[in-house]
């Protein structure tokens, strides 16, 4: 009989624990596959961004150089900065943009991770995780060698006197 009862309980424990296993496994899939959303998103806006900026500036650089051709040589070795393509601001603005859509991505994915932590967390424990304690930045303090000169200066003074 009591083998039959280990056996039971070894039954019951395990089949506690793959379920536990099986809400895990769902959990973090779904976590990956929110996080993979938010990246293809941001993938495609700065494809976008980056791909409207090429054209504009292909576009600007056929204008430059028909632009040359019709000018000659020598008036485009005279004043070549007159010839260059303007696209300085559309490069600025476009990093500008994937700059932004990256920091937005990076504050969404670690949320996402945060939140899938904590219902991993929760589903292991019954109970949420605990918040790390923030540290504090120390005071700085002068350093003792600065402190002691400052003292012993007025009374250097007053020996002088």
């Amino acid at each position: 009989m009591q083998f039959q009862e280990i056996v039971t309980d070894v039954k019951v424990r395990f089949e506690k624990v793959s379920t536990k296993a099986q809400d895990l496994a769902k959990t973090s899939l779904d976590t990956f596959k929110q996080a993979n959303g938010v990246v293809v998103e941001s993938a495609k806006t700065v494809a976008k961004s980056q791909q409207g900026v090429a054209k504009e500036l292909f576009g600007a650089a056929k204008a430059s150089v028909a632009k040359a051709r019709e000018a000659g040589l020598q008036e485009v070795v005279a004043k070549p900065v007159d010839f260059l393509p303007a696209g300085k601001d559309q490069i600025v603005k476009a990093f500008e943009e994937t700059r932004d859509t990256l920091v937005k991505t990076r504050n969404e994915l670690s949320k996402l991770l945060k939140d899938g932590y904590n219902a991993i967390i929760v589903e292991i424990n019954g109970k949420p995780a605990k918040k790390a304690p923030v540290k504090r930045a120390a005071a700085k303090k002068a350093p003792a060698k600065v402190a002691a000169a400052k003292k012993a200066a007025p009374k250097a003074a007053e020996a002088q006197a």
